[in-house]
């Protein structure tokens, strides 16, 4: 027995070699088969999908401490409406990509593949700024019911519709394809990464802009202020 449980040990450390689990990853990595694919899609989805949550944490943490809990909380409440209406806007056309690319390209229809590839980005495109046209005209209508400092949000959030909807109907075409990165990076990495760095460069051009206003004139808008209170 103490022989045989021996010989299973050796065995066992002999494949938690690293060597040995170089071969294995190396193979694994070469390896083309459908299941193995399947596998490697899974985990560079959960791979950016982590990355993205740490993002979105660091995020929330870093845009607080820069603009404030009032503004902040005008930020969530546009970027909710973003969201919640630019997953709407496309009608599906994102979802629909997943079921008709793959059969265009297994019947070999390429030219109805190309009509829906272009055509779908046009008509999301389209409807998008349709739907951000009208949304302004809306809060133009509503202004005297909406807080002074939500309109000129709001009216951002609609500017930024079109290429949030155009964005997400790209994503629903890489994900048909295949191309799980493409699809991901973009929304969940790359866009964090620009909101950090376009944010950050907004509080450092704001903090200069600050240090040259006239101390005597900054002084009048606060005794005035205080008089005000």
């Amino acid at each position: 027995m103490s022989v045989i449980g021996s010989h299973e040990a050796s065995g066992a450390f002999a494949r938690l070699a690293p060597a040995a689990l170089y071969r294995r990853a190396r193979a694994w990595l070469v390896d083309h088969s459908d299941h193995t694919r399947a596998q490697r899609t899974a985990g560079n989805a959960f791979l950016i999908r982590v990355a993205s949550a740490l993002l979105v944490y660091v995020i929330q943490v870093l845009l607080a401490r820069w603009m404030g809990e009032f503004q902040f909380g005008i930020y969530v409440y546009v970027w909710t409406w973003v969201l919640l209406v630019g997953a709407l806007v496309d009608f599906g056309l994102a979802s629909a990509a997943q079921r008709f690319i793959p059969e265009y390209l297994g019947l070999r229809a390429f030219a109805l593949l190309r009509g829906f590839l272009s055509g779908s980005r046009w008509l999301t495109l389209a409807i998008a700024t349709a739907i951000a046209g009208l949304a302004a005209l809306g809060i133009r209508a509503l202004e005297s019911w909406i807080g002074q400092y939500e309109i000129v949000p709001l009216y951002l959030a609609c500017a930024t519709l079109p290429m949030f909807a155009l964005t997400h109907m790209q994503e629903g075409i890489a994900r048909a394809y295949g191309w799980v990165n493409i699809a991901l990076l973009p929304p969940y990495i790359v866009r964090s990464l620009a909101l950090i760095a376009v944010m950050a460069m907004a509080r450092v051009i704001g903090r200069r802009l600050a240090s040259h206003v006239d101390p005597d004139l900054h002084g009048r808008g606060l005794l005035f202020s205080a008089h005000l209170h």
